[in-house]
């Protein structure tokens, strides 16, 4: 869509500067002062729709930059109570282990990295003796809750700004859906007003598309057999 955009809003700025070299004859034509003002407006308000998409697309991946941290930051702390844990009670403990969850894997999204902390916490605080002794602190297992709650908070963040931003993409193609259709109407015009005056007429044409009425090399007609 973003090519379809920035072809767009070529095709209107190259129609501007011919429409008021022939002004007065659109202005016969019934594409007056006021049309060609709107045409105007109708690519301003295209930039600005672009605009406000780009600035919206940069937002999702800033939000979710943020959350990604978030996320690595739970991981970290779900990887140090693992290590706490051996360092507690041995490598050789896979009871212990096991309830550490120790090698489990597929932590990688909001819900399974948060409802890991949420058990995770329960099993620090059962063994807060021994893991203080390894390393893992009160603070650590405070920060079961602490981080799990960033991390809803930002993936919160990261829907509402994907929410936006779907917005502000509606919002800029419907506007360029309308300039593209005032070009196709300026086009027509032109191709009635100039039919007779081709040189004029080519002024009005396309700098980005093919003409869809070139006119392709003609096929020779088959020789008869000798």
């Amino acid at each position: 869509m973003a090519t379809f955009i920035d072809e767009v809003i070529q095709e209107a700025n190259s129609l501007v500067g011919v429409m008021e070299k022939y002004s007065s004859q659109l202005d016969e034509a019934g594409f007056d002062e006021t049309e060609r003002n709107g045409f105007k407006l109708a690519i301003a308000d295209v930039l600005a729709k672009d605009s406000a998409q780009k600035n919206a697309l940069e937002i999702v991946r800033q939000k979710t930059a943020a959350q990604n941290d978030q996320m690595n930051e739970g991981l970290g702390l779900i990887r140090a109570s693992q290590t706490a844990a051996r360092a507690a009670f041995g490598q050789n403990n896979t009871t212990i282990l096991k309830e550490f969850h120790v090698g489990k894997d597929k932590l990688n999204t909001v819900k399974t990295i948060t409802t890991e902390l949420a058990y995770l916490k329960g099993v620090a605080i059962k063994h807060q003796t021994e893991l203080a002794k390894n390393g893992f602190s009160a603070d650590d297992i405070t920060s079961f809750d602490t981080l799990s709650q960033s991390i809803t908070s930002a993936d919160t963040e990261q829907e509402n700004a994907k929410k936006a931003q779907g917005s502000a993409t509606a919002l800029r193609d419907k506007s360029a859906d309308a300039l593209d259709k005032l070009i196709k109407k300026v086009r027509n015009i032109a191709k009635v007003k100039f039919r007779k005056e081709p040189e004029i007429l080519n002024e009005f044409s396309s700098i980005t598309r093919k003409s869809s009425s070139a006119k392709a090399e003609p096929t020779p007609a088959p020789q008869p057999p000798k």
